[in-house]
Formats: structure tokens, C-alpha cells, sequence
């Protein structure tokens, strides 16, 4: 292999590796940060897996729903009891700590992409209207994105892509629940449900104790045997966790980044390298699907015609079958007459004859029927002073 050939592979198939590489490490993080979850709760929520939905979302949930029910129209809403996480933060709005614990009736509405309308740019009405159980109202916006990037909400970005809204209605905003209406961006009822929840699950009175000490000190060292004994209580208290998408989001990457090292070696090996692969597919051709491929006929300019004589010398390579000491004639003809050769193990299955130059046709080979060969080809151009073909004898398969 030529220098500059050697320096352009170390070259090519450093700087690829490297790219590899760092896909094999930060892919798997830019899965998880970037869709990975919000898809599997798409799925999950599409075959009525609830449990992984809300397993994904943050903080402590009971795995069995509190309520859920379909709409007439097609999706639906389930609600779990929960004690999720948000940014703590005070009067004016500002962040005061890195997150807090509440009481909530967590969940989803979903099936919505079809039906539900919740983009519009100007006077966007999309939101919650929840009725407490002493007919007070509370509104709850659903809006969380700026589609147009003019500074204000204007859509919900899950419910746009996915069809689905993550509701957390929480104890601190609402004492209980009577119907919840879910108003689309022109201000009208999409859907009414009527439930009847007041926070009185045995799922609250038990994770209270972990929520008061959590939001009195989050970094507290009670909080591990907090979280043993109440996780103790029943086998449906579960915290969420991000195992699910990690394990996705590996299986993903994992797949991407093979795909990209076949790719590279495919391109460097057609490019700069011996093409390895066209002469593996060529022999997995011959070999094992036996395809045979014409010959193609050499291009040649006839500078002293053909009245010359070529030193012909054919050639049976026989080192594939053990013990084979036959003899075997080979011949050849055109208008003007034949060549024969008469190939004998005492020759080396090798003989050298004077032969007038021109194309012969017409192969013959008088040889046993349990063995073919291989190589020799149908027309043969003698051209030049002096010549050599070389063919193989193989055994038949049957």
C-alpha cells in the first residue's frame, strides 16, 4: 500500500472513530433529555399502560389510578394519587429552592390530537375549570409554549405533537374535585367530567410525613428512612424513576451508533480501502450460491492481426481435492481448426503447445461428471507471443 494511501486511512478512520465514540457516550443523554420520555408516555398512554405514563413524571405515586374514565369522541383522562415535584418559589415568582413536594391528583389527558384544539396565537382560552365539592371554581392554564416566539404562551407542546396534556392538580390550589371542564383556545367546553375526590386516600395521610420533612429541608438525613417506611406500606406506594427511558434511550443509541460504524467501514473500505466487501459478496456469490459470472472478453487492438503464433500454456489446479490423479482433455475451436490439450497428473495437469493466434469457441471438457471446473473460459482470445491460463478443478455438489 502506496504512503499517501496508508496516511489517508489512518486519518479517515481516526477522526470517524472519534465521532463514534463520542456518539456511544453523549447519545444516550441527548435521547433522555430530548423526547426520549414524553414518547414513551405517548405509548405507553396509547395501550392503556397508565402506570409506566405517570411512572416518568417525578415524585411519589400510587400505581393503581383513583380515576379514569374514556371519552365519547375518543382519549380520555387518568388521574393518580401523587405527591409530585415542582420548583419551589416565592410570592414574587422567583425560584427559592431546587424543588418542593405536593399533594396531587396527577395524570393525563389523552387521545387529544384529533379533536382537541389548543393553539392560537391571539386570546388563547385553552385551560382547566375545576369545580371543588363546595361549587368554588378554580382555573388552571394548560398552556406552556410560545409557538410563535413573541414572548407569550400559546399552545401545550406535548398536547400539539402528542396529543396529550400532563395535569397535576395539587391540594395547595384545589381542596378537592367536583368536575373538571377542559376549555379549548376559543373558550369552549371540549369535555366535562364529574368525579368526586376530596384528598381523603390513605396513600396522603401516609407520604405526609416524607413531604412535610422534604419541604422543610430537602437534603435532610431523615429522609431515607422516611421514604423506607412509607414505601413499606403498601406495594403500590412507587417513586419514579427514569430507568425506563434510560433503557430506551441506550437500546437507541446503541442501534444508531453500530449503524454508524458499518457505514463508515462500508465507505472507507470503497473509498481508500481494498474493497474487502464487493470481493466478500462476490465470493459469498460463488461459493455458497454458486452464481456463475460470464467472462468478460479482453479489449485488445489487433497491431499484427493473427498470423502469429502464441506460446498457449493451460493449467488445472487441482489442490481442492484431495487424491485426485485423473486425466481430463481440454479443446477448443474456431473455423479455421481445434486445439486440444491432454492434461496429465504426471505433467502437473500442465501442458505447452505453439498455437496459431485468434478466438476459439466451441469449450469441450472430457472429464468425470462428479467434478466441474472453474475459471475456464467459454471463448478464448490466444493473442500475443506467449500465454498461460490457469483453471480450477472442483467436486461436484450435488
Amino acid at each position: 500500500m502506496k504512503k499517501g494511501k496508508i496516511f489517508a486511512n489512518v486519518v479517515y478512520y481516526l477522526f470517524t472513530f472519534i465521532i463514534g465514540i463520542l456518539l456511544a457516550v453523549f447519545l444516550p443523554y441527548f435521547y433522555m433529555l430530548y423526547g426520549e420520555s414524553v414518547s414513551i408516555i405517548y405509548k405507553s398512554l396509547d395501550k392503556g399502560d397508565y402506570t409506566t405514563a405517570i411512572s416518568i413524571v417525578g415524585g411519589y405515586y400510587e400505581s393503581e389510578y383513583t380515576y379514569q374514565t374514556d371519552f365519547e369522541n375518543g382519549g380520555g383522562i387518568v388521574l393518580f394519587n401523587a405527591a409530585s415535584l415542582v420548583p419551589a418559589v416565592s410570592e414574587n415568582g422567583e425560584t427559592i429552592s431546587d424543588a418542593k413536594l405536593h399533594k396531587a391528583y396527577s395524570g393525563f389527558v389523552y387521545g387529544l390530537k384529533k379533536n382537541y384544539n389548543v393553539t392560537k396565537e391571539i386570546y388563547n382560552h385553552a385551560k382547566l375549570i375545576i369545580t371543588d365539592l363546595d361549587n368554588a371554581t378554580h382555573e388552571i392554564s394548560v398552556l406552556d409554549s410560545d409557538s410563535n416566539k413573541d414572548g407569550k404562551k400559546d399552545t401545550n407542546a406535548t398536547c400539539l405533537e402528542y396529543g396529550f396534556m400532563y395535569i397535576d392538580l395539587d391540594q395547595d390550589t384545589v381542596k378537592s374535585l367536583k368536575k373538571i371542564e377542559i376549555i379549548d383556545c376559543d373558550g369552549n367546553v371540549f369535555q366535562e367530567v364529574n368525579l368526586s375526590l376530596d384528598f381523603s386516600e390513605q396513600f396522603f395521610v401516609d407520604v405526609s410525613d416524607f413531604v412535610n420533612e422534604y419541604n422543610a429541608n430537602y437534603k435532610s438525613d431523615k429522609l431515607p428512612e422516611l421514604d423506607k417506611e412509607f414505601r413499606e406500606k403498601s406495594d403500590k406506594y412507587c417513586i419514579s424513576s427514569d430507568g425506563v427511558v434510560k433503557s430506551s434511550a441506550d437500546k437507541k443509541a446503541a442501534i444508531i451508533v453500530v449503524v454508524y460504524f458499518v457505514v463508515i467501514y462500508l465507505i472507507g473500505d470503497l473509498l481508500i480501502g481494498n474493497r474487502y466487501t464487493i470481493k466478500f459478496f462476490r465470493w459469498l456469490l460463488v461459493k455458497v450460491f454458486k452464481v456463475k459470472f460470464k467472462q468478460k472478453k479482453p479489449k485488445h487492438s489487433e497491431v499484427f492481426g493473427h498470423d502469429y503464433f502464441c506460446k498457449l500454456t493451460i493449467a488445472a489446479d487441482v489442490s481442492e481435492i484431495d487424491g485426485f490423479n485423473e486425466s481430463l482433455q481440454v479443446r477448443f475451436s474456431n473455423e479455421n481448426g481445434e486445439i486440444t490439450y491432454v492434461l496429465l497428473k504426471s505433467r502437473n495437469y500442465t501442458e505447452t503447445n505453439s498455437v496459431k493466434a485468434g478466438e476459439y469457441v466451441n469449450l469441450w471438457v472430457d472429464l468425470d461428471d462428479k467434478y466441474v471446473t472453474q475459471n475456464l473460459p467459454d471463448t478464448l482470445e490466444v493473442e500475443g507471443y506467449q500465454k498461460t491460463i490457469t483453471f480450477k478443478i472442483l467436486k461436484r455438489e450435488d
